[in-house]
């Protein structure tokens, strides 16, 4: 609690005792004035009824107990009237009409506390929590956000809090989430309330990253809103990445073409391109590694820019000076056209580094479920057969 906020409560809780020690005098010295047989100690209800304005139980606990003792002490006190039996029904009255207010309120205050301490919690657990969280209202208005969203998307909490929702979203999903919220409004058909999937969300520089989202629906007294629970998938899809993929080439790496080759198999007829830069090593030798290495990111990038769109060949980096391309769904005699073409791009570029240098091509194709292992066992055959006719396509 900040300093002005403690003298501002401090000052508060003095200004409360002494209306309740005015009260309560008052109502004893009334007290002393009437008879006895007057159920004067009643109205000490006021005062522990006003001790509600202090959350603390122990206020309303001191009240109630000076309550008590000064409704004894007026028995005491009072000069003698009345009933002697009426007189202790009127004070036993008082008494258990103070408690019974002071119980009432101290259980509601417990209460009180409770919700306040379960609220402050919930508060901390919000603000705590690495992964971000966004509430919005039901016309996709964000209410609140915590600190994992800030971050998450770069912005401070004002920024987007009373902001859409669809301001962290790139398009085409952007413009269209106000008519996602209506058309769940309007069908109650939920897509993805209640499920988790992988999304894409914009951060306040423009930048687009990958996060899971998981998304839920409050209803409190009819009025709706969601809650997203947000973590960022962009150092999983990093590490994914940097485990499938070459650094040096940017292709798929051979555990990438391993998995690939099988999928490919098990869908139908394969073919296999087996390319091999001869003569690396002299390249490396001659001109140093550097140079060897821009053989190989030029030798890929023909690869990647030399098989044409209607083509579905996935291309990896799967040895030192070795290329492979997977055409899935494609005959020997179309494999061997794009050999061809492939050819055509990468040997020139290469002797140009070394006059000595070039590509060898194997060509080998397979049946549907046939064993990676066979296929890359024939392509390899064929690249042998290419490296003796000094760089060619052979199938």
């Amino acid at each position: 609690m900040t300093k002005p906020l403690r003298r501002t409560a401090i000052r508060s809780g003095r200004g409360l005792w002494v209306v309740l020690g005015l009260i309560i005098a008052a109502v004893f010295a009334v007290d002393l004035l009437l008879p006895l047989g007057v159920a004067a100690g009643v109205p000490y209800i006021v005062p522990v009824l006003l001790s509600r304005r202090s959350p603390a139980r122990r206020v309303t606990l001191v009240v109630a107990i000076i309550c008590t003792l000064l409704t004894v002490a007026g028995y005491f006190m009072s000069l003698p009237s009345g009933i002697h039996w009426m007189v202790l029904a009127n004070r036993g009255l008082a008494i258990g009409a103070i408690w019974a207010c002071a119980f009432l309120l101290l259980e509601r205050k417990r209460v009180g506390e409770a919700l306040r301490e379960t609220g402050v919690r919930l508060r901390a657990i919000f603000e705590t929590t690495p992964d971000g969280i966004i509430v919005i209202a039901e016309n996709g208005r964000i209410e609140s956000v915590n600190v994992g969203a800030t971050k998450l998307f770069g912005y401070r909490g004002e920024e987007l809090v009373g902001q859409n929702v669809a301001v962290l979203m790139p398009s085409p999903h952007a413009e269209r989430h106000d008519a996602y919220l209506a058309r769940y409004r309007a069908t109650g058909e939920k897509r993805i309330i209640g499920h988790g999937r992988e999304v894409v969300g914009k951060k306040k520089d423009g930048t687009q990253f990958p996060f899971y989202l998981a998304v839920g629906e409050i209803d409190v007294g009819g009025r709706r809103s969601f809650t997203g629970v947000l973590h960022d998938l962009t150092e999983r899809r990093s590490i994914e990445k940097d485990s499938l993929e070459d650094p040096l080439t940017g292709l798929a790496n051979r555990r990438a073409f391993d998995r690939l080759l099988s999928a490919a198999l098990s869908r139908g007829t394969t073919s296999l391109l087996f390319i091999d830069v001869d003569r690396l090593k002299a390249i490396n030798d001659s001109f140093g590694h550097v140079c060897g290495d821009e053989a190989l990111a030029m030798t890929a990038d023909r690869i990647r820019t030399g098989l044409r769109s209607t083509e579905a060949g996935i291309s990896a980096r799967i040895g030192g000076d070795e290329f492979a391309v997977i055409l899935p769904n494609t005959e020997r005699a179309t494999a061997q056209r794009i050999g061809e073409r492939l050819f055509e791009a990468i040997h020139p570029a290469l002797t140009e580094i070394d006059a000595r240098s070039g590509v060898s091509i194997g060509v080998a194709s397979a049946s549907r479920g046939a064993l990676p292992s066979e296929l890359l066992r024939r392509a390899d055959q064929a690249l042998y057969r290419a490296k003796k006719r000094r760089g060619r396509v052979s199938a």
